[in-house]
């Protein structure tokens, strides 16, 4: 039997990320961080699948643990890439 409140957990934490991405761009009258924060989506949702577990096994650990370096990584690198006063030129 599947579980949704998991699911539906995800859905919230990544909801509330967003809307925490769509207030910083209303404050600084700039998108171009969205570019940095996608990756970082899968993040948050797994962190909110962990949370919802009762118990992980090594393979899962491994799997966030993966995730965790895949996505902190593509942040970093976009973040770095995209770094300046000037708005993309694709959201302008």
């Amino acid at each position: 039997m599947m579980h949704w409140q998991i699911y539906l957990d995800g859905l919230v934490a990544m909801l509330l990320f967003a809307a925490l991405g769509w207030l910083i761009s209303l404050y600084r009258n700039n998108v171009t961080h969205v570019d940095s924060m996608w990756s970082l989506f899968f993040l948050v949702a797994a962190g909110a699948y962990v949370c919802g577990l009762e118990t992980m096994n090594l393979r899962g650990s491994l799997m966030v643990g993966l995730l965790t370096i895949w996505a902190l990584r593509l942040f970093v690198y976009l973040t770095w890439r995209n770094w300046g006063p000037h708005e993309d030129h694709r959201y302008v």
